[in-house]
C-alpha cells in the first residue's frame, strides 16, 4: 500500500504566469484512516490534485486550472469529477467616471468530465458571464453601506433528463442578483508584544442576498455556482482580525468569525432535522464559527465549525494546518 504526492511552485512564466501544481496518487482510500496520523487527514476521503496557472494587471486576474477529484462514498465506490480545463477571469471593482458607483465582472469557461455512477457521467462545458454593480453610499471609514445589483447568465452544453441522465439539451441560466452590506461601527485598539506593535480590530457585518431567477432547469452540480435557488435571506457576522506591523504595512495573524444566514422566505428553512420521526425546520443555517492563526509563513492554523440550528450539535468540523 503506498500514497504519493508532489508539489511544485513556479514564478517567470511567459506571459507572467505563476505556477501552482500539486498531484495526490494513493493506492486505496483507507491508507489515510490506517496510516495518517493528523485529523483532516486521518478522516480524508477524497483525493485531490491539481495545476493552476495566475496572472494579474490592473484590475484584472486570470486562472488557467486542471484538476481531478475522487470523492470515495465507500472502500471501492467513488465520485469522478475533473476540470479540463477552467479559465475563469476576473474584474475587481472599478468606480466609474470619479463616482462611487463601481462595476465588476467575472468570466469563466469550464470543461468538466464527471463520473457519478449508473447514467450520471460524460463530458460537458458551462460558460458564465456575471456583471456587477456596486454603489458605496457612506465616506465614513469606520461605517460602510454598499448596495449592489447583478445579472448572471450560465451556458450549459448538457442538462439533466429524469433518472439523472446527462443527456439533456443544452441550455441558458439567467437570474438576477440584488444585495447590500454594512459593515461597522468598526473598533480597534493597538497594543505591543515585545518589539511588535499589533492592531485588533472588532466588526460586525450584516449581508442582504436576493436571486431571483428567470429562467431554470435540472443543471448538473458541479460547484456552489450550479446550486443557487432564487431565495432572499441575511447574513449577520461577528469578525475579530490582529494585525501585526511589518516594514511593508501590515499582515493578519489572527481571525475569529461568528456568522449565521437567516431565510427571509418561510418556504425555505435553512435547517431541517428529522429525529424520531419528527420533522423540524429552522429559518436559521448553522451558526459557523471560523479561527484562523498565521502568524508567519511557518505556521498556518484554519479550523471551522458548524453547529446546528436546531439540535444545538454540531454538524462539520474541519482542521487545516502546515
Amino acid at each position: 500500500r503506498w500514497k504519493g504526492s508532489w508539489d511544485h511552485d513556479q514564478k517567470g512564466l511567459p506571459g507572467g504566469l505563476v505556477l501552482d501544481a500539486h498531484l495526490e496518487a494513493i493506492s486505496d482510500i483507507d491508507f489515510f484512516k490506517e496510516f495518517e496520523n493528523v485529523f483532516d487527514r486521518n478522516t480524508n476521503r477524497q483525493v485531490y490534485s491539481y495545476a493552476t496557472a495566475t496572472r494579474g494587471w490592473g484590475n484584472h486576474t486570470l486562472l488557467l486550472k486542471l484538476d481531478r477529484r475522487e470523492t470515495y462514498t465507500t472502500s471501492t465506490d467513488k465520485i469522478l469529477l475533473q476540470q479540463v480545463p477552467k479559465a475563469e477571469l476576473r474584474f475587481r471593482p472599478l468606480n466609474l467616471f470619479g463616482t462611487p458607483l463601481a462595476f465588476s465582472y467575472q468570466a469563466r469557461f469550464n470543461l468538466f468530465s464527471v463520473d457519478k455512477g449508473g447514467e450520471y457521467k460524460g463530458t460537458y462545458g458551462r460558460g458564465d458571464l456575471y456583471p456587477v454593480l456596486s454603489y458605496s453610499l457612506s465616506s465614513l471609514p469606520w461605517l460602510s453601506f454598499t448596495p449592489s445589483a447583478g445579472y448572471r447568465m450560465t451556458y450549459y452544453t448538457k442538462t439533466l433528463l429524469p433518472g439523472q441522465v446527462l443527456d439533456g439539451d443544452a441550455f441558458l441560466r439567467r437570474y438576477l442578483f440584488l444585495g447590500a452590506q454594512a459593515a461597522g461601527p468598526r473598533f480597534s485598539r493597538l497594543f505591543t508584544l515585545g518589539e511588535r506593535k499589533f492592531k485588533h480590530l472588532v466588526e460586525p457585518t450584516a449581508q442582504y442576498t436576493q436571486y431571483a431567477s428567470l429562467a431554470d432547469a435540472s443543471v448538473p452540480v458541479a460547484d456552489e455556482n450550479d446550486s443557487i435557488t432564487a431565495r432572499r435571506e441575511m447574513r449577520y457576522a461577528l469578525v475579530n482580525r490582529v494585525l501585526m506591523k511589518t516594514a511593508s504595512g501590515s499582515s493578519e495573524v489572527l481571525l475569529f468569525e461568528v456568522a449565521q444566514r437567516v431565510s427571509l422566505d418561510n418556504d425555505q428553512p435553512l435547517t431541517r432535522v428529522t429525529e424520531g420521526g419528527v420533522a423540524e425546520t429552522s429559518q436559521r443555517g448553522p451558526l459557523d464559527l471560523a479561527l484562523r492563526i498565521n502568524p508567519s509563513s511557518a505556521l498556518f492554523l484554519d479550523t471551522r465549525l458548524a453547529i446546528n440550528a436546531v439540535t444545538g450539535r454540531w454538524d462539520a468540523l474541519t482542521f487545516l494546518s502546515n
